[in-house]
């Protein structure tokens, strides 16, 4: 991210209260941060897929059907 421009509030005793960025700063942090939590979930997502196929490969775990997987979406 390019360099952000921040301005920070404090109050009577000099003590930082809150910061101050651009509407278009925090726009483009709102971005990466929505892309951000759509990769984490995908990574949780084929991390748990990954774990399930290793249960199914021990025999720990019983495969289920396609089809009976798509009904439940």
């Amino acid at each position: 991210m390019e360099n952000i421009t921040v301005q920070y509030l404090s109050d009577a005793q000099q003590e930082i209260q809150a910061v101050l960025i651009s509407i278009e700063d925090w726009r483009k942090i709102q971005a990466q941060l929505l892309a951000y939590q759509q990769h984490r979930i995908l990574y949780e997502d084929l991390k748990t897929a990954f774990e399930e196929v290793k249960l199914f490969k021990k025999g720990k775990k019983k495969a289920r059907k396609l089809k009976d997987v798509l009904k439940e979406i």
